[in-house]
């Protein structure tokens, strides 16, 4: 069995940041979209802050440019390989994986979803020493008039997931969406790995702490002795003031805390080994970024 130490957050892109002044009034990270320095700062600090950890692999959403080719970079700098998919129709950020080129990469494939909001899912496979496994990550649609748009990105989310269940998978993200909203056809494919009680970010007025970041495991995950097989928040996550007090900070340039989980891989059984299949709607199978 091997241990993968892995860590996601949505590093809010500069097109969204001035949607935070509510929640974090006279927070200099609003300005991010107009003040190019501000941008830089927050770039830098968000790296420092993941490279601290020392990651296996890195799950982003929210990855925008500039910043998108400082991450690709600095992290490639780092010994880190990269999924990047360019984002469709002009959206101005999208979701990225890192990786360690400890790993090798088996196969890559971007689900971009059936409706118009340009948003989409990586599903990259890895191998480990002749382990493989999969590791996904997505953001979908918020807002409480987008609930069609979200059960629909689900659906094709679940059916990737499912399409893909031969192999141990890791689902990561932000889901837009709580643990107790959380619909059927996810949770019987996968299992949330946080306690139900931990937040992850604010409701857009700052009045109450949300969990909508995730990380979401097949049966096959296996947990690593010695070592804490539930996801943690990094910083204090249960109450709104202690959520508040974490985020949009010089540390955590950003309004969400980052998850980090150590899960244990085994290999899988030789027969199930199978290639993977094409994701349905058509996914686009090329990436905007391989560093090997």
């Amino acid at each position: 069995m091997h241990a993968v130490k892995i860590a996601s957050l949505n590093v809010l892109a500069d097109a969204w940041a001035h949607h935070a002044v509510t929640a974090f009034p006279d927070n200099r990270f609003t300005d991010s979209k107009k003040n190019h320095s501000i941008s830089n700062d927050r770039t830098n600090n968000l790296l420092v802050a993941i490279l601290q950890r020392n990651p296996d692999i890195i799950c982003i959403q929210e990855l925008d440019n500039p910043r998108r080719d400082a991450f690709i970079t600095r992290l490639g700098q780092k010994g880190y390989a990269c999924e990047v998919p360019t984002p469709n129709g002009g959206r101005p950020d999208g979701c990225a994986i890192f990786y360690k080129r400890s790993f090798t990469k088996v196969n890559a494939l971007i689900l971009n979803y059936p409706d118009t909001s340009n948003r989409h899912a990586i599903f990259l496979t890895l191998d480990i020493n002749g382990s493989r496994f999969v590791i996904a990550t997505t953001h979908l649609q918020g807002g409480p008039l987008s609930q069609t748009v979200k059960h629909n990105q689900f659906e094709a989310l679940a059916q990737q997931i499912s399409m893909m269940a031969h192999l141990p998978i890791i689902v990561t993200g932000d889901l837009n969406t709580e643990p107790q909203d959380l619909p059927d056809l996810i949770t019987r494919l996968v299992e949330d790995t946080l306690p139900p009680h931990f937040t992850t970010t604010l409701s857009p007025d700052g009045q109450k702490a949300l969990r909508l970041d995730y990380m979401l495991v097949s049966a096959q995950v296996q947990g690593v002795p010695g070592q804490q097989h539930r996801v943690q928040t990094i910083g204090c996550a249960k109450s709104t003031s202690a959520v508040k007090s974490t985020l949009m900070t010089n540390a955590n340039p950003t309004d969400h805390l980052p998850l980090e989980g150590v899960f244990g891989i085994r290999a899988a059984q030789p027969q199930l080994a199978i290639p993977l299949q094409p994701a349905k709607p058509n996914p686009k199978q090329e990436s905007g970024c391989t560093i090997s």
